[in-house]
């Protein structure tokens, strides 16, 4: 009686697991779903990193202030 009950709760948390899963909020660091606009803005922010315009502290701080407006 105790290994049925085992394995019916290992498949009810397995389940569970895969509806939290299915159902959660996508992930907002997930660059993939930013649109276009954002990406170009992550572009120019890298492009003006590279030949100093900006310092990486002001990098780091445009990055999330995109992030959090996505």
């Amino acid at each position: 009686m105790g290994l049925i009950l085992f394995i019916v709760f290992g498949v009810v948390v397995f389940f569970l697991i895969r509806y939290i899963k299915r159902n959660s909020a996508p992930n907002q660091r997930d660059k993939t779903a930013w649109d276009k606009t954002e990406s170009e803005a992550l572009r120019n922010l890298k492009q003006r990193l590279d030949t100093g315009d900006i310092t990486q502290e002001e990098y780091d701080q445009k990055v999330k202030e995109i992030e959090r407006d996505a």
